[in-house]
This record gives C-alpha cells, sequence and structure tokens, in this order.
C-alpha cells in the first residue's frame, strides 16, 4: 500500500508514493511531457530535496540540481529559470530536465546522462504541485509514520515550512529581490 499522492494543476500534475520501507514512485507531468521513476531509494532524500528545490524556485533562485538514487542508477533533475515574451508581456518560466544515468556512484558529468525528460512550467505551479504532495504525505503519516515507511528518515518539516513562505510572498516582490 502506498502512501502519498498527486496534484493536478492546470500544466504540471506531481506524484510521489511511498511504497514501502525505504522506497517511492515519482512522476512529473507538465503539460504533454511525462516521467516516471520507479525504485527511488531513501539513500537520497528524495522529497526533502524535492521540497527544497522548489522552494529555491519559488523564491526566485535561478538553477538548482538534485539527484536520486535508483540503486544503481541515478535520476538527475536540473531546474533553469527562463524569461520569455508573449500576449502578457514578459514571462517567466522554469525549464526542468532529467538526465538519466547508469550508477549514482561514478558522479558523472552532466555529458554523459540521457535525457528523459524536458519541459517548462510556471516555477510557482512546479511549487504548488510539490506542496500539496508533502502536505498529503504529511497528512498521512505524520512525523512518526513518516520515519517508520522512508528509513527512519524525519519528515523534511522545516523545508515544507519554507516552501508555504516563499509561496505566500507575491511573485512580483520576489522578482524584485532578484
Amino acid at each position: 500500500m502506498g502512501f502519498g499522492g498527486s496534484l493536478v494543476n492546470d500544466a504540471v500534475k506531481f506524484d510521489f508514493v511511498l511504497e514501502g520501507a525505504g522506497w517511492a514512485n515519482c512522476s512529473l507531468t507538465v503539460g504533454a511531457q511525462a516521467f516516471e521513476m520507479s525504485g527511488v531509494s531513501y539513500c537520497t532524500d528524495a522529497l526533502g530535496d524535492l521540497i527544497r528545490v522548489a522552494t529555491l524556485m519559488a523564491a526566485g533562485h535561478n538553477v538548482a540540481t538534485i539527484s536520486f538514487d535508483g540503486e544503481p542508477r541515478e535520476w538527475r533533475w536540473m531546474f533553469q529559470r527562463h524569461w520569455f515574451d508573449d500576449l502578457k508581456g514578459r514571462q517567466e518560466g522554469l525549464r526542468i530536465r532529467i538526465l538519466g544515468f547508469y550508477d549514482i556512484s561514478e558522479q558523472a558529468p552532466e555529458a554523459e546522462g540521457q535525457l528523459k525528460f524536458e519541459a517548462a512550467c510556471d516555477p510557482d505551479d512546479f511549487a504548488r504541485a510539490v506542496e500539496q504532495v508533502a502536505d498529503r504525505i504529511w497528512s498521512e503519516l505524520g512525523t512518526a509514520g513518516y520515519a517508520q515507511v522512508w528509513g527512519m528518515e524525519p519528515f523534511p518539516t522545516r523545508a515544507l515550512v519554507a516552501l508555504k513562505a516563499a509561496l505566500a510572498s507575491p511573485p512580483e516582490f520576489t522578482t524584485m529581490l532578484t
């Protein structure tokens, strides 16, 4: 029985489901682009890293990278803000690329990775999707339940509080500070 959930947004669908002691499945859909990771290991702080990178992007950070351990494979998620002009004027976007590597312990350079996913979305749409899934996991499991299912690692409570604070600030304020 899995714990977790998903959020469907205009452009972003995110799932993170804990599947027993120290394992999770994760998927991300942005528009028509979709990617699924099965067998994410507790050897990396997968949910905590996702919450922290969502916080960075919601707060206006430009570039971030996180890695997930698939024992032995690696999924490296790379985030980069970009700006574009459309009928609404200058708009901000978030480019997400996911590279696959054979073995996480090799720490291979980006050029050796296989592109598994690439899409762009609104930074806040991504951050809200992560926030809502994290909220759902917290509601279902709490601190003790999360630690039991995710290999004794504590729930990333501070990271989730920081994400909520970043999303509570108006985007215009975030842009002024960067």
